[in-house]
């Protein structure tokens, strides 16, 4: 079994119809509406995302057993979240449940899809800690293979390569995400 410890984030992404003008608020206040021509409508998708999330199911769909160790957000998004990892395969027994909001991006792209600006919301992560890790000690223990995601907190970082870091019985696999995640192996 693979065990992979990481971020899970829902990310909204917005295809903008029209270019947004310099203190642009929206349609709406106090307009005549016949005097406003009608805007074709921007489009909206959400997909899951995280780069310990994305780990996961590229795993589950190559065959391997999965299971996911993460902190998603007891809103809608966690739920819209938990049910695409089921049903791409993912073990989520290892995907706690927290008060507040699932990490997410709004990303706000142009007609041809470049990213223009984007807005995140990631205290969620800050919940994957060496405390939930200890709890989920039983998944980490039975993996043969433990593949951690730069993106979590520096601690639980630590404790995973003084934990499982010089076990023989596992190979342990760090992904650093990003340039961030670089750096915190580096220190």
């Amino acid at each position: 079994m693979i065990a992979v410890v990481g971020s899970a984030k829902e990310v909204v992404k917005i295809v903008m119809k029209d270019p947004v003008e310099s203190g642009e608020a929206g349609d709406g206040g106090f307009v005549d509406p016949a005097s406003v021509e009608p805007k074709e409508e921007d489009s909206m998708l959400l997909e899951s995302s995280g780069c310990g999330a994305n780990i996961a199911v590229n795993l589950a769909s190559l065959g391997y057993e999965t299971e996911f160790i993460s902190a998603i957000g007891d809103d809608s998004l966690g739920v819209a979240l938990k049910d695409r990892l089921d049903k791409a395969g993912v073990n989520t027994g290892g995907v706690k449940v927290f008060p507040g909001m699932t990490a997410v991006n709004v990303d706000f792209m142009n007609i041809l899809g470049d990213l223009q600006f984007t807005r995140r919301n990631s205290a969620m992560i800050k919940n994957i800690t060496p405390e939930l890790l200890q709890e989920k000690k039983a998944i980490l223990d039975k993996a043969e293979i433990i593949v951690v995601d730069g993106s979590i907190p520096r601690e639980a970082i630590e404790y995973m390569a003084e934990k499982y870091g010089t076990r023989r019985d596992v190979k342990l696999f760090y992904d650093p995400a990003l340039m961030h995640g670089g750096y915190k192996a580096r220190e």
